[in-house]
């Protein structure tokens, strides 16, 4: 018997129709402390199911029609724009409503949409924490605060934001944080929970990545749009480049433009909707 039993029929069907498997370790270890309204710390890898280890329980405990009761916090537009969309696929059964609250966004909207009194937000910290000073997010409602990938969230310039919007909810508001690692948040565990949360982590016993293979390639600088291009060239490749500076991505990406490689930038300096079109086309392998 696994916790797929204990969802509402149409998400077991949901669960069929997705062709998931049996529930990650992570998602199988925090279903009743979340259900049982515990404050938890859950550490698993990249990709081992985290969103949906936390959203399927905490969803169970919201009802319909009481107003702002889950909120989750993500450290960038992007993220809290994907896990929106998780969000409305699985609210659907429970009749529930859900607001994005993002910086980037016309605050007016969704000022006009918080009238509606959605169950479930998700947003970014400085975007949310506006509209609680604001007044138009009732914190106080709040029954669970989720702050995922919290590793970043601690380690950026908007963990202020995120510690203000913390602050904001009430003392026994039920707290999850998730992490890839836990090297960056367990230091933090007493500036973020306010009552010891019980700690799952499942690195050891996680089995959803099979064999990872790691490699690494000594390039000289001169030679990093080349090496790409070859990289480019290989049938089914598709990868993600990290530079350590704005700068260097300019030059990179001047050259594969002049090299003909289809590819695209995400950068900080860039407009949402350039971002959210460069992660699209990723996903479609356009590039």
């Amino acid at each position: 018997m696994t916790i797929v039993n204990e969802f509402p029929t149409e998400w077991q069907e949901k669960w069929e129709q997705e062709s998931f498997k049996a529930p990650t370790k992570i998602q199988e270890q925090m279903f009743e402390p979340l259900r049982n309204k515990e404050s938890v710390l859950g550490i698993s890898p990249t990709g081992s199911g985290k969103t949906l280890a936390f959203l399927l329980p905490l969803l169970l405990n919201v009802e319909k029609g009481e107003g702002n009761q889950l909120l989750i916090l993500l450290p960038s537009q992007e993220l809290a724009s994907q896990v929106a969309e998780v969000v409305r696929e699985w609210i659907k059964p429970l009749d529930l409503k859900i607001q994005t609250i993002i910086g980037g966004a016309n605050v007016s909207r969704q000022i006009e949409r918080l009238k509606k009194r959605p169950e479930v937000l998700v947003g970014t910290p400085g975007r949310v924490l506006e509209l609680i000073k604001a007044k138009k997010i009732k914190a106080h409602l709040i029954n669970a605060l989720v702050l995922d990938e919290v590793d970043d969230l601690v380690s950026q310039e908007d963990y202020n934001a995120a510690k203000s919007v913390m602050k904001s909810v009430l003392a026994d508001t039920q707290v999850v944080a998730v992490s890839a690692t836990g090297q960056v948040i367990l230091p933090e565990l007493d500036n973020i929970f306010r009552q010891e949360p019980k700690v799952i982590d499942v690195t050891e016993i996680d089995d959803t990545k099979g064999l990872i293979k790691h490699h690494y390639l000594l390039t000289p600088t001169r030679k990093r749009s080349d090496d790409l291009r070859r990289l480019a060239h290989v049938e089914g490749f598709k990868g993600l480049v990290f530079f350590n500076q704005l700068s260097e991505l300019g030059v990179a990406s001047e050259r594969l433009d002049f090299l003909g490689i289809r590819h695209r930038t995400l950068a900080s300096d860039q407009h949402q909707t350039e971002r959210k079109k460069a992660i699209e086309d990723f996903e479609s392998n356009k590039v």
